[in-house]
């Protein structure tokens, strides 16, 4: 017979055949089908219990590895380390991310109308440089070894960088113990001006306790809340009518993974609630970390058409130094020739010998 007229037969044949049968010939395959499944999953089952088994109970501890970084994330947030700025206070981020900052808030003074001054993640306000922090020796403390006591007699040319390296030495004079750096709450509340105010926002409960201690006084103009600053600031943008004009400076952690996405959506809800404000995002920069920051940069595009990208980092690839890279959402007019002074600046005084990477740009 032809391959048509076979195949005429065998429909035939299906159509032909009892109900009953056919249901016997589907029972059989779906049963087939269910033991492979049930046999695969208790194979994978004893295969995961002896190997738990021979790690935890019967394999010394001195052969044990330790669990890769990326499986960190499965853990609970209660569970994992929490980050403490302390240990990187003073370095050679925090050096160049707070000049940028300092210029911002010389810009934003430079108008008489009052203005609100928010921080996302206020930390403690201020962070003693002692041995536990081993990476301020490469940021404040390379400044300071560089110039001299009297700044007045220092060829500082830069506002921004000569007002940084004073408020830690201002504050040494003050308190006679050993070198503490601001963070970028009392940078922002020293050159807020008596008509300005300014909103803390902490989510930790020890670090909000310190930071009531170290910021006190001024309770009128200063607000600081124990809570998520991302959630908080878009339900206290949303609620408040007739906000004044505003600098929002984000400086998360990055220890979750989700607050790449978080700042671009309050970006997004800022432009909706608070269009008066300008948004500074901070990132950690170095060669290594390109195509994330590509990706920040476009999803941060795409949320704001008025978008400066800066960036320095260290050209030899160390990697205990850690570069900034910032996100200035709707910049003050004419800020970019002001970054660019104080970015050459600090690659002198930061040292040649690190040739560090400057990259200034609209995106």
């Amino acid at each position: 017979l032809s391959t048509k007229e076979n195949w005429k037969q065998a429909v035939k044949w299906q159509l032909c055949m009892p109900s009953s049968k056919k249901m016997f010939y589907l029972q059989t395959i779906l049963s087939l089908v269910l033991m492979t499944i049930l046999f695969w999953n208790l194979k994978t089952c004893c295969v995961s219990a002896a190997a738990s088994f021979t790690y935890n109970v019967v394999m010394p501890s001195n052969m044990k590895v330790p669990i890769p970084r990326r499986y960190h994330a499965l853990r609970s947030k209660e569970e994992r380390l929490k980050y403490v700025h302390g240990y990187r206070a003073g370095n050679y981020a925090d050096v160049v991310k707070h000049s940028v900052l300092i210029i911002l808030l010389n810009k934003m003074t430079e108008k008489k109308s009052p203005f609100l001054y928010v921080d996302t993640h206020a930390g403690n306000g201020w962070y003693p440089l002692d041995e536990s922090n081993k990476e301020f020796p490469y940021g404040i403390g390379k400044l300071l070894e560089n110039i001299d006591y009297d700044l007045s007699e220092t060829n500082i040319r830069t506002d921004a960088v000569g007002s940084l390296i004073q408020l830690v030495k201002t504050q040494k004079r003050e308190k006679e113990a050993s070198l503490i750096y601001p963070g970028s709450t009392i940078i922002a509340k020293s050159f807020c001006r008596p008509q300005d105010s300014l909103l803390l926002f902490e989510k930790f409960n020890d670090q909000f306790d310190t930071l009531t201690k170290n910021i006190q006084g001024e309770e009128d103009k200063i607000m600081i809340e124990n809570d998520d600053g991302y959630q908080a600031l878009a339900t206290y943008a949303k609620q408040t009518p007739n906000l004044p004009r505003g600098l929002v400076f984000c400086d998360p952690p990055y220890q979750y993974g989700s607050d790449t996405d978080q700042a671009v959506r309050l970006v997004q809800h800022l432009a909706i609630h608070w269009r008066s404000a300008r948004f500074a995002l901070w990132f950690p920069a170095s060669s290594d970390l390109k195509q994330k920051t590509k990706r920040l940069t476009s999803m941060m595009k795409a949320a704001s058409d008025n978008v400066l990208c800066l960036e320095m980092y260290p050209s030899n690839h160390q990697r205990k130094v850690i570069g900034t890279g910032m996100l200035l959402v709707n910049p003050p007019y004419g800020i970019q020739n002001d970054i660019q002074k104080v970015l050459y600046e600090l690659a002198e005084l930061l040292g040649p010998e690190n040739k560090p990477i400057i990259r200034l740009e609209e995106v």
